[in-house]
């Protein structure tokens, strides 16, 4: 998946298998975890996280996002919105 110029919303939802985005600027635009538990956190989050290799991989079960080209070091909390719709 790749944005356009300028700040991009890449919404994963509850359910979706896997994304890989190729185009994330930290600080600049976000990740949308949609219908996901609607107790979940940012803190919630930290577990899943991990560096594969250029990558950020945020998995669980059979869920994955793939951040290519990206550090954990360079994300942040800003970074990711929780959404319930």
């Amino acid at each position: 998946m790749t944005g356009n110029a300028g700040a991009d919303i890449f919404a994963f939802v509850e359910g979706d298998d896997t994304m890989v985005i190729a185009d994330f600027a930290a600080g600049v635009d976000h990740l949308a975890l949609v219908n996901f538990d609607e107790n979940l956190t940012i803190e919630g989050v930290i577990p899943y996280v991990s560096q594969q290799d250029d990558d950020v991989v945020i998995s669980g079960g059979t869920q994955e996002i793939r951040i290519e080209n990206t550090l954990v070091s360079d994300l942040s909390a800003d970074d990711v919105m929780i959404l319930q719709v």
